[in-house]
């Protein structure tokens, strides 16, 4: 979708995207999880961030992947000391 407007990436989400996600929402509702358990935890964590999810629906020029933020920080991440200061520093702000 590199190549598409945020208007068409936004209809082809809301299209395509939205049903499967409309379905994952349905069977999330159902789940009765142990109270206590890492399944509860993890459902109330994708409920409570349902909202932020959806928007990626609606908003054509969010990406769902992070690699842009990932492949940015990477000199700062390296296995070097310099490397290592870089990332302090960068922390700090």
């Amino acid at each position: 979708m590199k190549n598409h407007t945020y208007e068409q990436r936004k209809a082809y989400r809301l299209a395509n995207e939205k049903p499967i996600l409309d379905v994952f929402w349905k069977w999330l509702d159902e789940r009765k999880p142990r109270k206590g358990s890492h399944f509860e935890t993890a459902v109330n964590y994708a409920k409570n961030r349902k909202a932020d999810l959806m928007t990626y629906l609606e908003e054509g020029q969010c990406s769902f992947s992070n690699n842009l933020s990932e492949n940015a920080i990477r000199p700062f991440t390296g296995k070097t000391p310099a490397s290592s200061k870089q990332m302090q520093a960068l922390l700090k702000i």
